[in-house]
């Protein structure tokens, strides 16, 4: 019995960690129940066994690649606060970034379908994006409080909005220079 619940249990977080692979390349409408479960290799049954419905499944995607990226930037910060941040932003900031949405941040990825979202589905996102910004503020040295997080505010949604645009007109010239545009202004406040 323990194996079955164990099994199942793997299964799940196989389902989370693949399909937001999936959302964020092509979108929370553009991913069919069954090639979504395909990329995962499993049925749509399989879907319907561990969630209510595909509406389920993009929200636990979502939160679960939210702590993700929380734990991940929270890591990086901790260990090396300035150094860990600079680390954050190069990746963040990065061709590899713009070209491949399945990794990347998921705010950039699916902002349209967040959007959508009803006001209370969107809690658990907006108090996740608390918590980056107050990662990022960890990384920054000078200012008070109030300061390193306006400034933490001002990085994250420069390099969502950088990143945004440059897939936009992805693989225009312009991208390097929106990247090395927006790494600049960054730049600024890391001294």
């Amino acid at each position: 019995m323990k194996t079955k619940l164990e099994n199942k249990e793997k299964l799940k977080k196989e389902i989370l960690s693949n399909s937001i692979k999936y959302f964020k390349k092509y979108g929370k409408d553009g991913a069919p129940v069954d090639k979504l479960m395909a990329e995962v290799g499993a049925t749509s049954g399989a879907l319907y066994s561990h969630f209510l419905g595909k509406d389920d499944l993009f929200i636990q995607s979502i939160e679960e690649d939210m702590k993700r990226l929380i734990d991940k930037w929270t890591g990086v910060v901790t260990d090396n606060p300035n150094k860990g941040l600079k680390k954050i932003v190069n990746f963040y900031l990065s061709e590899k970034h713009v070209r491949s949405p399945e990794i990347g941040c998921l705010m950039v990825a699916l902002s349209s379908d967040l959007y959508r979202l009803d006001c209370k589905k969107r809690v658990s996102i907006e108090l996740g994006i608390e918590k980056l910004i107050e990662a990022v503020a960890s990384g920054l040295l000078q200012g008070s409080k109030k300061e390193r997080k306006e400034q933490a505010r001002f990085i994250l949604s420069t390099m969502v909005g950088a990143i945004s645009i440059c897939r936009i007109i992805y693989p225009g010239k312009p991208v390097k220079e929106f990247l090395r545009s927006a790494k600049k202004s960054i730049s600024a406040i890391l001294k």
